[in-house]
């Protein structure tokens, strides 16, 4: 997949407007996409948390989606059963 604007992170989210942090990580439909650029584990780990996610589930999410803050872009989000999850897209160019 090549993506143009310099994102790591897929997020589907309740608001397209402002803080990305001050949102909520939600269904993909009706959602709006938000992207982020996250340097390492810890800090998509955080951005994962701010948006609603759990820490434990982040922290699963962590060790368990390769490349996650790193080159391989990644998408989050709630399915139907407001189960989390996670989808590789691709790497950056």
């Amino acid at each position: 997949m090549a993506h143009s604007s310099n994102a790591n992170l897929l997020v589907a989210c309740q608001d397209g407007d402002g803080d990305l942090m001050q949102t909520q990580l939600t269904w993909v439909v009706g959602s709006s996409i938000r992207t982020a650029l996250v340097s390492g584990k810890k800090e998509a780990q955080a951005l994962l948390e701010a948006i609603g996610v759990t820490a434990e589930l982040a922290s699963l999410a962590c060790d368990r989606c390769y490349g996650l803050g790193e080159s391989t872009i990644w998408a989050f989000y709630l399915d139907r059963k407001d189960t989390l999850s996670a989808t590789p897209l691709g790497s950056l160019l």
